[in-house]
């Protein structure tokens, strides 16, 4: 059984589980991912032996698409393990679902000028508004959310605290409005747009309008 992620359990239910650990059935495995093992109670960590998984190297992680039949260039190849962040499913995406051109698309939205940007932007939005690309939408919140706390923490290093406080705000902002946007089904298209306009704004760009 595998129970991922077990830091989302409640309280009933991590009770629950550790009934089970305490009386195991036989012949049974219980796999409990955690990425915070802290926020598990400590009597279930006691019934458990931690195996601890680290992102695939750049190798490890070109040897495991390539057991899936999955290849690229070896341009392509390297970009994608520096992507990826040693996750085979990051890899697939960027390469099955186009996830390498959306983060191309997704730089030029950010680093163009107000009216290129725009059309840019709106390429992208008009491709991730399609039912069909729910996948990609999904990967490209996931680069955004990712991205903004990269640059926050770079700013915080050197000492920028204004700008890292700012791009903090917004990663948090972001995140509730997403939640906002799956739990009512709003546009996909005008959530795309507003989300990156606010982060060309809180990069010091000139916003541009949807």
């Amino acid at each position: 059984m595998i129970v991922d992620a077990a830091d989302d359990l409640n309280r009933s239910a991590a009770n629950a589980i550790l009934k089970i650990l305490e009386e195991p059935p036989k012949n049974a495995m219980f796999l409990l991912v955690s990425h915070a093992p802290g926020r598990l109670l400590p009597t279930i960590r006691s019934r458990c032996l931690p195996l601890r998984l680290r992102p695939l190297s750049a190798n490890d992680l070109a040897a495991a698409l390539s057991a899936l039949g999955v290849s690229a260039g070896e341009q392509d190849t390297q970009r994608m393990a520096s992507l990826a962040n040693g996750s085979v499913s990051e890899a697939l995406k960027l390469l099955n679902y186009g996830g390498l051109e959306i983060i191309d698309t997704y730089d030029a939205a950010l680093k163009g000028e107000p009216a290129a940007a725009r059309l840019v932007m709106h390429k992208l939005a008009d491709a991730l508004a399609k039912r069909e690309n729910e996948t990609v939408f999904n990967f490209l919140l996931g680069h955004i959310d990712g991205d903004i706390k990269a640059r926050a923490r770079n700013a915080a290093l050197s000492g920028d605290l204004v700008v890292a406080d700012k791009l903090a705000l917004l990663s948090a902002r972001i995140a509730g409005d997403v939640i906002e946007a799956e739990a009512y089904n709003l546009d996909r298209r005008q959530l795309t747009l507003d989300l990156l306009s606010r982060l060309r704004s809180a990069l010091g760009l000139q916003a541009v309008a949807g």
